[in-house]
């Protein structure tokens, strides 16, 4: 019960910079995510939830480094 509400945290959180995420395939990532959440919410293996944390997370700064791309300028340079 203790890694619920971080999960559940990092799960809003994603959704919410899918929002922003300035691609076509924007809908289809927001569907993966809550599917892949929903499989995952019955694992029981530590190793392999820390292990699909650890993914979201990652997955999580990935999309955030988008997220200040104004998808109408000609400039859509990220920092990495």
């Amino acid at each position: 019960m203790a890694t619920r509400p971080p999960t559940l945290r990092l799960y809003r959180n994603l959704l919410q910079s899918l929002k922003h995420y300035p691609s076509i395939k924007r809908t289809e990532y927001i569907v993966a995510v809550k599917e892949e959440f929903r499989i995952d919410a019955l694992l029981t293996d530590a190793a392999a939830i820390e292990a699909k944390l650890t993914l979201a997370n990652a997955e999580l700064q990935r999309i955030a480094r988008y997220a200040s791309v104004d998808p109408d300028s000609a400039d859509w340079s990220v920092k990495l």
